[in-house]
């Protein structure tokens, strides 16, 4: 009978087990030190305060992660899918000091989807530290921006090279983590420890 006991709750045990495993396995990128934001980021900020404004969102929801519900979870899919369907690609000729990111417009690269993909999500009630941009390095070589949604469960990117929205675990091969915004105030930012 002892026995009995001792393995219903080694059977409770895994399963708890099993379920953190599953939520841990959608992972959160860990800041590091300080560092530098893109001189566009400074730039888009001056040219559009009110997204680079710190907010609670719908005023539910204050904390670095929003909680992922059926319906936060459709609108990443809808924003993302939406935004890389209505912006034409155009690939960055500019130098990184007159790089400009505009909210919607008609064509743009990595940073004009990100920015209009945070746009639509904070207009959605989502807090601002929970929508993070940052910057990565395809396996190209090439220097990329993407959306980081942070959620209770894990944080997700959204990016205009693919219509899924994928964990930072599942999208961690293509990418080297260069930077991201600080959640506590849009207009710092901190380089990524690859803890994922």
């Amino acid at each position: 009978m002892q026995r009995r006991k001792h393995i219903l709750l080694g059977g409770s045990a895994l399963i708890a087990v099993l379920a953190l495993a599953a939520m841990t396995s959608v992972g959160h990128l860990v800041p590091g030190d300080r560092a530098l934001p893109p001189m566009a980021a400074t730039q888009f900020c001056i040219r559009y305060p009110d997204d680079c404004a710190k907010t609670g969102g719908d005023g539910k929801e204050t904390s670095k992660f929003v909680k992922l519900t059926p319906e936060r979870r459709t609108q990443l899919k809808e924003v993302n899918t939406s935004v890389n369907q209505s912006i034409v690609p155009q690939p960055q000729d500019a130098t990184a000091a007159t790089t400009n990111w505009l909210i919607s417009p008609q064509s743009g690269d990595c940073g004009d989807y990100v920015v209009t993909k945070r746009h639509e999500l904070l207009a959605m009630g989502w807090p601002s530290g929970t929508l993070l941009l940052s910057e990565v390095v395809l396996r190209s070589g090439e220097h990329h921006l993407i959306l980081v949604a942070r959620t209770n469960v894990g944080d997700f990117v959204m990016d205009n090279l693919t219509q899924a929205v994928r964990t930072v675990a599942v999208a961690k091969s293509d990418y080297k983590w260069v930077r991201i915004e600080s959640s506590d105030n849009p207009e710092f930012w901190n380089k990524i420890r690859e803890r994922i």
